[in-house]
């Protein structure tokens, strides 16, 4: 049969697709989820948003020809004098906005009023961002085979207290039936003899953010889907979140947006690099780009950083991969396996004071092109 490898994140529960997944000789060839990988592997610049929002005021054109847009009149002394929450102080709405645990109630209680919006705009600006931008940047990364062992990881992956917590589940796990169903649901089919690893990912300090990202994108993939959803026109008017109207969210998808992500031109403009966060080595876009224009083989037309991060952090303890090179090179113990990642603009990597950065472009890439020829002449 072979065995399959999957892309693993030690420290982080947030579902992120990835195109390994399947026997490495023919998953790794064909791979093409590269934008949405390197996304949830991008580190903004300092002080860029992911979700922004705009005031009432900024709306161009003023949809006037709404009529519900009436009730939505702009703060004045009369709407103060008013009964409700109107006569609510600004402390008093951020205390409310802070007691809101999920995003359907804070959309609703925002959409109430343009004086509730007006407060709550950075509360949903916080809060969206939170549950709609999943990021991978600086975990731990490994793309495990099902015939890895646990106790044949990559040195130094773990920490000796994060030793001691993996061998104790599995002793735990070896001692009872496991669900093994509910782990699938939960984690993404990790293989059932690396259920102990799962335990490190619920001792991260943002475990319940991760948990709640999972909970988000398997609803939805996109903001506006969440909009739509929430109105009565959603797809399901008997669905619980179809409480408010289409004009509302129409508004609101129109006050609150996401920021564009990184798309395929920028990745290999030479603007940006893939950064190995522990041995502050790094591989260039641009590098990558090169490979396109002159290939060697067939699939260096289609190389991504997909394939150099796959490349670097596959590990088994079983060295068949189902692939025709049988050299030097040991794919199967993947130097980088286990390391922390992201992606980032080429400044970052040229600027001394944060870090001795290491260019290793050519040697990566020279290694792809010698294990790709062997499987060009099969």
């Amino acid at each position: 049969m072979g065995q399959y490898f999957q892309v693993y994140n030690i420290d982080n529960s947030s579902p992120v697709r990835t195109s390994m997944a399947g026997k490495f000789g023919e998953a790794f060839w064909v791979m093409d989820n590269d934008t949405v990988l390197m996304n949830a592997l991008w580190s903004p610049e300092p002080g860029y948003k992911r979700i922004t929002t705009k005031s009432y005021s900024d709306l161009s054109p003023k949809p006037v020809f709404w009529r519900h847009f009436s009730r939505y009149l702009p703060p004045s002394p009369e709407n103060y004098a008013c009964k409700g929450l109107a006569q609510l102080s600004t402390e008093l709405i951020d205390l409310i906005y802070e007691e809101l645990v999920n995003l359907e109630d804070m959309a609703c209680f925002a959409m109430t009023c343009q004086r509730l919006y007006e407060v709550g705009r950075r509360h949903l600006e916080t809060f969206i961002e939170m549950v709609f931008t999943i990021s991978w940047a600086g975990d731990r990364l490994i793309c495990f085979g099902d015939y890895a062992n646990l106790e044949d990881l990559p040195r130094g992956i773990l920490t000796p207290e994060e030793i001691g917590v993996v061998q104790f589940q599995t002793l735990v796990d070896a001692g009872r039936e496991l669900d093994i169903t509910s782990y699938y649901e939960r984690y993404d089919k990790i293989f059932p003899h690396l259920y102990p690893l799962v335990s490190l990912q619920t001792r991260n300090p943002d475990a319940a953010l991760h948990e709640l990202q999972a909970h988000y994108s398997k609803e939805y993939s996109e903001l506006w889907q969440f909009w739509l959803e929430l109105s009565s026109s959603g797809r399901n008017k008997s669905h619980p979140r179809g409480r408010a109207s289409y004009f509302d969210t129409t508004i609101m998808g129109k006050l609150i947006q996401q920021s564009p992500a990184l798309n395929f031109e920028q990745l290999y403009s030479g603007e940006y690099v893939l950064r190995n966060l522990i041995t502050e080595e790094y591989v260039r876009g641009d590098a990558i780009r090169d490979m396109w224009e002159t290939p060697d083989t067939w699939f260096l037309e289609r190389l991504r950083f997909e394939h150099v991060l796959v490349f670097k952090i596959t590990w088994s303890s079983d060295p068949d991969l189902a692939i025709c090179y049988d050299g030097p090179i040991q794919v199967a113990r993947g130097a980088w396996a286990g390391h922390c990642f992201d992606i980032s603009g080429i400044l970052s990597v040229q600027n001394t004071e944060e870090g001795d950065w290491k260019d290793v472009s050519r040697d990566i890439l020279n290694d792809i092109v010698t294990v790709s020829k062997e499987e060009e002449q099969y």
